[in-house]
Parts: structure tokens; C-alpha cells; sequence
């Protein structure tokens, strides 16, 4: 009996996701790799397993980086606690939650309902941009997005996301990006070039970058992403780990 055209490719999946695990913990030798890299450009689910494994990676990352920081935030509360045990310190205290602590809370919770539901859209900035089927041009309104919306400019055009208030993304020409998650702030990076500003995580094949505020630009594609971070905060997860780059540092991902 002959074998199907997925039959027969499934003994080589086996065998790339049995690696996968070593892959992102960069364990196998460059010949091994380079064999599974090739696999995964081919085999979309495999890739999107990888994928996966990454941002699963990343998020943990990410989770033991905030542990640590809460970690450092609760002594230094601690000690500030301690100093202010003398009655004239707990005046002065007092008077700070009075003045500043409480009209802030105020002003936090307030924003925090305001921007419950966020609003994300998209706009021709030059020429035509595709989304989803449709093409959009200069004239169109902005368009409103949803999660899986695909947004694609060639090279004669550009577009502009916004999500939430002040987090833009500027969608450079000859470049493709999914909304991976509105609610969250995600995308999902394909090719070409982005200039992400404020709080923003975007997803590519070879690692997740996260943008706790400022502005940087990606571009790429493939097994190879290029990030610049211009100025503020920014993690990296990739294969190799997580690292925060530097205001004006510029790193590779993948080959």
C-alpha cells in the first residue's frame, strides 16, 4: 500500500519535534540545526510548534524576570517600612498618602476603566494597504482590527496601527503583520520593517521581543529578524535566551 504524501513526512516531524526542546535550549550541533531549521521552513505546523515553544519559553523568562523584580520592590518596602516607624515619620507619612498616594490611586483606577476595552484600527499612511482581502487607501477611514487580521503594505504604500491611546505601529512598505492579540497588544511579525512605540509585545519565527515603553523598529523575516531599540525598555527571548537590550543597541535574531 502506497503511502500518503503526510505519511510520508511524518516520520521526519517526529524527528524535528523530538529536537525542538534542544533546538530553543540551543543544544544541538550546527549540522543538526541547520537539518531541523530547514524542516521547520518547509513544515507550517511544525514551524508553528516552534514557534510556540518559543513564546512558552520566553513567557517563563519573563515570569522569573517580574519574581525577582517583586522580589527587590517588597525589601525595599521593607526597609523603607522600617525607617518609618518613629511617630514623626508616621506623621509625615500620613501626610504624603493624604496629598499624593490617594488622588494618584484615583487618577490609576480611572484610566484602567477608560482603557478596558481597547480600541485598534489601521489607516493608509501611503498608497494602499491590504487587510484581510480588502485594499485601503488614503481616502478610507480608519479601519477597526481584529484578532487574525492580516495587514499588508507593498512597496509603494504604508500603513499605521494604533492600539489603546499612544501605542502605534508603523507599517513600513513591503511588509506583513498579523494581530496576533488586540486585547494583549500582540502581534505577529511575518517580513519587511515595523517602528513599534509604547507597551507592545510582537512575535516572530526565530524569538519574541517585548516593548515595555519607548519606540523600536524590526525588520526581516524569516529565520533572520534585526531589532533596534531607539530609546526606552526592551526584552529579547530568543534560542539563546532573554537579555534586555540598551537604548540604541541593534541585534540579530536567528542567521
Amino acid at each position: 500500500m502506497e503511502l500518503t504524501p503526510i505519511e510520508m513526512q511524518r516520520p521526519a516531524c517526529e524527528r524535528a519535534r523530538a529536537d525542538l526542546g534542544r533546538l530553543v535550549e540551543t543544544a544541538l550541533v550546527p549540522e543538526q540545526g541547520s537539518a531541523l531549521r530547514e524542516h521547520l521552513d518547509g513544515c507550517p505546523e511544525c514551524e508553528r510548534e516552534y514557534r510556540e515553544s518559543l513564546r512558552v519559553t520566553a513567557h517563563i523568562a519573563r515570569e522569573r524576570r517580574l519574581g525577582r523584580e517583586a522580589a527587590e520592590r517588597a525589601q525595599r518596602r521593607a526597609e523603607r517600612l522600617r525607617l518609618a516607624r518613629s511617630p514623626r515619620s508616621q506623621r509625615s507619612l500620613s501626610l504624603v498618602v493624604r496629598t499624593l498616594v490617594l488622588p494618584g490611586l484615583l487618577i490609576f483606577l480611572l484610566t484602567r476603566m477608560s482603557n478596558s476595552e481597547v480600541e485598534a484600527r489601521a489607516r493608509a499612511v501611503v498608497g494602499e494597504y491590504t487587510l484581510g482581502v480588502r485594499r485601503m487607501d488614503m481616502q478610507d477611514l480608519p479601519q477597526p482590527l481584529r484578532r487574525g487580521d492580516w495587514v499588508v503594505t507593498d512597496s509603494n504604500s504604508a500603513a499605521s496601527l494604533t492600539l489603546g491611546a499612544r501605542n502605534e505601529v508603523l507599517v513600513e512598505r513591503g511588509s506583513k503583520v498579523c494581530v496576533e492579540d488586540r486585547g494583549l497588544g500582540r502581534l505577529l511579525f511575518d517580513s519587511g520593517a515595523l517602528v513599534v512605540r509604547g507597551r507592545r509585545t510582537v512575535t516572530t519565527r526565530v524569538g519574541v521581543v517585548e516593548l515595555e515603553h519607548g519606540e523600536l523598529r524590526i525588520s526581516g523575516g524569516g529565520q533572520s529578524v534585526v531589532i533596534e531599540l531607539r530609546h526606552g525598555s526592551c526584552v529579547v527571548a530568543d534560542a539563546l535566551g532573554e537579555r534586555r537590550l540598551a537604548p540604541g543597541e541593534r541585534v540579530r535574531l536567528g542567521g
